[in-house]
């Protein structure tokens, strides 16, 4: 079937319409006022689209957010990351029947995010032995009119080299011909490779017509770029132990 169980999973909610439940996803909502969970465009940690929560006058209302199934939850290789940025308690856990909500079981409870702040989560299944397909993400609000947003969603492989966390462009439409591109530190990471190219351009899927420069700090100015021009980056980290992160991207802006 269209939503059949899958061994790697990312979406940024881009593509789904405003106020509907994503695509393959399930929600598990038990309330006495108007509360929801659906897609929001609004308001994202990239591009427009992300996932909001809202318990409108009900703080003891039941929230649930239910991942596409996977096919390999058991295996030991695998975490859930998302961004998530609002009020109260995350609770992760996994289901057998997204549309029973006895079959939740909790993984782990996460510190709260922060209002009007991103923050990454990574959860780490490795040590999950059990036999549920499904990842959700129950929110815990803790007072009326709370809310939740969740977005950049990805059920992947646990790397051995993280990704530049977030990875920014610093002076969008500041210059005519360069562009800052900047991330956190991450101390086990030693160097850095940047891919850039026009909107389509993608190092993986579409890597015609880009180019590449390098940086040994968590700070790159790209040069010789075209004027009124837009460029997309993706940042790849290289590790103490040799090996190289997955492609963080892509972070668009144009020139000045």
């Amino acid at each position: 079937t269209k939503c059949a169980p899958v061994a790697n999973y990312c979406t940024s909610f881009e593509s789904d319409p405003y106020q509907v439940t994503p695509f393959c996803w399930d929600t598990y909502i038990n309330t006495t006022s108007t509360g929801y969970i659906y897609n929001y465009i609004y308001y994202a940690h990239t591009g427009s689209n992300s996932v909001r929560f809202y318990n409108a006058a009900d703080a003891a209302g039941t929230f649930m957010l239910i991942a596409p199934a996977v096919s390999n939850l058991s295996a030991g290789t695998h975490r859930a990351s998302f961004w998530a940025e609002g009020d109260s308690t995350i609770i992760i856990g996994t289901m057998s029947n997204p549309a029973n909500p006895a079959t939740f079981t909790i993984f782990d409870t996460l510190v709260n995010p922060t209002p009007r702040s991103w923050t990454n989560y990574k959860v780490d299944f490795s040590s999950y032995t059990g036999t549920d397909q499904y990842i959700a993400i129950l929110w815990d609000p803790a007072a009326n009119y709370d809310y939740l947003y969740i977005d950049d969603y990805c059920w992947e492989p646990i790397p051995s080299c993280e990704k530049a966390p977030s990875v920014t462009v610093l002076n969008p439409g500041g210059d005519s011909t360069s562009m800052n591109i900047g991330w956190n530190l991450d101390t086990t990471q030693v160097s850095y490779m940047i891919a850039y190219g026009d909107s389509t351009f993608d190092p993986v899927t579409n890597p015609a017509g880009g180019d590449t420069v390098t940086s040994t700090t968590n700070f790159k100015t790209v040069t010789g770029l075209q004027p009124l021009t837009e460029y997309c980056f993706w940042v790849k980290a290289i590790c103490k132990n040799g090996d190289t992160s997955f492609w963080d991207g892509p972070h668009c802006a144009k020139t000045g």
